[in-house]
């Protein structure tokens, strides 16, 4: 699901990179990294609230486990999406 959600991102096909990282999310709950490409793909798909939403369960999953440079790197597409832009992979 994450090769496919990012492959999907990359090529445009943002809806089904929602389904896949969606899909994602569900087997790895708790992983800060797939939140955050999730987050990537609603905004791409131009769901920007819900990426706000996941970009923000994504930063609580990465302070939860302690690392310093994925708190960085999504704080970083966080303030992206609130601006309403895509943020790059």
């Amino acid at each position: 699901h994450w090769y496919l959600g990012v492959v999907s991102i990359a090529t445009g096909h943002t809806r089904e990179a929602v389904s896949a990282m969606t899909e994602a999310a569900k087997l790895f709950p708790e992983d800060p990294n797939l939140m955050d490409v999730l987050a990537i793909a609603q905004a791409a798909d131009g769901d920007f609230q819900a990426a706000d939403s996941s970009s923000a369960k994504a930063m609580e999953l990465a302070r939860a486990t302690g690392q310093a440079g994925l708190i960085d790197y999504i704080g970083s597409h966080q303030r992206e999406i609130r601006a309403r832009v895509v943020p790059r992979l």
